[in-house]
C-alpha cells in the first residue's frame, strides 16, 4: 500500500522491505499454515451447516459473470443460501498470504452476494485483519477463522450487508437454481417455492422493481 514520502508530502511511494516486514498493515504471518485449501473450506461448509438456517451449501459455483475480460467464469469457493432471510454469502478460502494479498477479483464476487468473508487458516488472520483494517477496499469484508483443530470457529472481521439489484438477485437465483437442481427432492422443492416467490413478491435487495430480466 503506497504512503505519503516524508520528503514530498504529496508524493506516494511504495512500502520498504523493512516496512514490509514489521508488524502492521504490511506485515504478513510469522508462521506457515497447517490447513489447505480442502480442510479450511470444510471448515466453512461445517460452519454453515451448524446454523439451521442453511439449507444447502454449494463449493467452486460459477457466478453469473458476463464480462468479456475473463476468458473463464468465476466460481466462488464457497456459497450459501439463508433461507430465512434470503440473502446469500460467498466465501473465498485463502490459505497462502501471497494469494490473499494479490488477489484482484474479490470485488467482482461482492456484486452477486449480500455478504462477502474471507476464511483463512488461524496462522494468517491476525495478520489479514491488519492489512484490511488499513487498506482501502476491504470495507464491509468479512474475516472468518478456520482453527487447525476445527474449533471455535467464528468471525474476527464482521462483514457489512450489500443490498444487491433486483435483476442480480434474479440471475444468481437461478444460477444457483441449476447448481444445486436434482441434488435432492427437498431441494428441487425449495428453488420451485422460491422461483415461485421471486415471481409475487420482492425478495432481493435494491430497489422495488420487476424481477424480470430485460
Amino acid at each position: 500500500m503506497p504512503r505519503q514520502s516524508p520528503a514530498a508530502p504529496n508524493q506516494m511511494v511504495e512500502p520498504t522491505f523493512n516496512e514490509l516486514m514489521e508488524p502492521g498493515p504490511y506485515a504478513g504471518p510469522r508462521r506457515t499454515p497447517i490447513l489447505d485449501t480442502s480442510a479450511v473450506t470444510n471448515g466453512v461448509i461445517e460452519w454453515f451447516q451448524n446454523k439451521s438456517q442453511w439449507r444447502m451449501v454449494e463449493t467452486e459455483m460459477c457466478l453469473p459473470v458476463e464480462d468479456s475480460r475473463f476468458d473463464t467464469e468465476r466460481r466462488a469457493d464457497v456459497v450459501a443460501f439463508n433461507y430465512t432471510t434470503h440473502e446469500f454469502y460467498i466465501v473465498e478460502v485463502k490459505t497462502q498470504w501471497n494469494d490473499f494479498t494479490r488477489d484482484r477479483k474479490f470485488p467482482d464476487y461482492r456484486r452477486w452476494c449480500n455478504w462477502f468473508i474471507f476464511a483463512m487458516p488461524e496462522e494468517l488472520i491476525a495478520s489479514a485483519k491488519r492489512r484490511m483494517d488499513a487498506t482501502p477496499g476491504y470495507e464491509g469484508v468479512g474475516l472468518l477463522t478456520i482453527p487447525n483443530n476445527y474449533g471455535n470457529r467464528h468471525l474476527v472481521r464482521r462483514p457489512k450487508k450489500y443490498e444487491m439489484p433486483a435483476e442480480d438477485y434474479l440471475l444468481m437465483v437461478e444460477r444457483w437454481g441449476r447448481s444445486c437442481w436434482g441434488r435432492t427432492v427437498g431441494a428441487k422443492q425449495e428453488i420451485a417455492e422460491l422461483k415461485w416467490r421471486l415471481d409475487h413478491r420482492h425478495l432481493g435487495g435494491g430497489p422495488r422493481q420487476s424481477l424480470t430480466p430485460r
